[in-house]
C-alpha cells in the first residue's frame, strides 16, 4: 500500500513540474493530505 502511494506521489510530482509554480500550493496541500493519511490510516486499521 505504501509503495503504491509512493508511486502515485512520484507521478504527481512529475506532473506538477511541467505545470506553473502556482500549482505547488495545491501540491503542498496534496502532500500534507498524503502524509496525514499514511500516518493515520495504519493506526485506524490496527485499532
Amino acid at each position: 500500500a505504501v509503495l503504491c502511494s509512493c508511486r502515485l506521489l512520484l507521478c504527481v510530482i512529475l506532473r506538477f513540474e511541467k505545470k506553473k509554480k502556482t500549482d505547488w500550493i495545491f501540491f503542498n496541500c496534496y502532500l500534507l493530505i498524503a502524509i496525514i493519511s499514511i500516518i493515520i490510516i495504519p493506526k485506524e486499521s490496527s485499532a
